[in-house]
């Protein structure tokens, strides 16, 4: 085996500029984009904040979106079009991707998928008062919550008062393997191969759960731009635990300005691996690797350290595409390391970096 089948990259390198990942919309025809005498303006709003919101990431991925007005129930629903099973190392099995995280994350398409991500709207004005004008104001914060679950904010957890779930057994997702009890142990336990699911682990809450909103002592393991687990717990409230709502991600009144993106919204993409416009200029500076061994399996570097600083290794595969992965490492003064597995039968070449982030 060749040591070149993995190339290490110790120095600066200039950056690659993208222009984000370009949604395309597609607007149901015969809708109330199209009939109404503000349906232009509003697909204006939605075609801006598609293309503000492709600008966030460090990607040259094109994403589907359907675009209807078939929510009845709510102001708006939203989620993947087609999802594939993907082996999760850090879980030991398979779990439940949605096309979002395939595209962006892994690189993997679907052409022959009609759509990519779905977003059924509720444009029925009576929900604003009558006012059109509030309506399309109102695209960015429905539509920064609704997106959050087509990138994956979409759990198969569920727990409440009268369901206790520990023991039992589960499907998972993406966002599943990254949450954690108040003792910060993993909700989920050993995966089962023959049927695809997971036992849920005899999880910790906290004392006062079931009564005060938001506390369970659970959390999503968020990862700030120093690579530090942010806790973000998952929305609950009167005995109940939604997984699939995030606390600082979901609503208006947890959401610091509800139409924005914003750091909260940031921890929880990049803890899920999307590749961050903000995060891929940490390349500019590079720490000091001191050795590196590349294994059959494994890479590993070392590199060194300042007090205050905080240590992210980025990784490509062909020196265009790059990805600073979420987990981070508080410099010591002294020497640390990383490692990242090596596959390559189908990566024949895989590039690192080191990047120092400030305080």
């Amino acid at each position: 085996m060749k040591l070149r089948a993995a190339v290490f990259l110790p120095v600066l390198l200039s950056s690659t500029a993208f222009g984000g990942i370009n949604f395309v919309a597609d607007f149901e025809a015969g809708s109330k984009w199209f009939t109404e005498s503000w349906s232009a303006d509003a697909r204006v709003e939605m075609q801006a904040y598609l293309s503000d919101l492709g600008a966030l990431f460090d990607s040259q991925a094109t994403v589907r979106v359907r675009i209807t007005d078939n929510e009845d129930a709510a102001y708006a629903s939203a989620g993947s079009t087609w999802y594939q099973w993907h082996a999760e190392p850090s879980v030991g099995g398979m779990v439940s991707a949605p096309a979002l995280w395939l595209i962006v994350v892994k690189g993997i398409s679907n052409p022959s998928a009609a759509s990519d991500a779905t977003i059924n709207w509720n444009l029925d004005a009576s929900l604003y008062g009558g006012n059109t004008a509030a309506l399309i104001g109102n695209i960015r914060g429905l539509g920064r919550h609704e997106m959050h679950h087509a990138f994956g904010c979409s759990s198969y957890l569920m727990f409440d008062a009268g369901n206790d779930t520990r023991g039992s057994q589960t499907f998972a997702s993406v966002i599943d393997t990254l949450y954690r009890d108040v003792n910060g142990q993993p909700l989920l336990d050993t995966f089962n191969p023959a049927t695809f699911r997971y036992t849920v682990n005899n999880f910790t809450l906290a004392a006062n759960w079931a009564t005060t909103n938001n506390a369970s002592g659970l959390y999503f393991e968020a990862r700030d731009r120093q690579g530090r687990v942010v806790a973000m717990p998952p929305i609950s409230g009167g005995g109940d635990i939604d997984f699939s709502h995030v606390k600082g991600i979901a609503y208006a009144n947890d959401h610091p300005t509800w139409s924005t993106y914003v750091d909260t919204d940031l921890n929880f993409l990049r803890a899920m691996g999307y590749p961050l416009a903000v995060d891929s200029a940490l390349r500019q500076q590079p720490a000091t690797v001191t050795d590196y061994n590349l294994g059959t399996t494994q890479a590993s570097l070392t590199f060194a350290t300042i007090p205050g600083r905080h240590y992210r290794l980025a990784t490509s595969t062909n020196l265009k595409n790059w990805s600073v992965l979420p987990v981070g490492k508080p410099g010591t003064g002294a020497p640390l390391g990383f490692t990242h597995p090596l596959t390559r039968a189908t990566e024949p070449k895989r590039f690192f970096q080191v990047v120092e982030v400030p305080e």
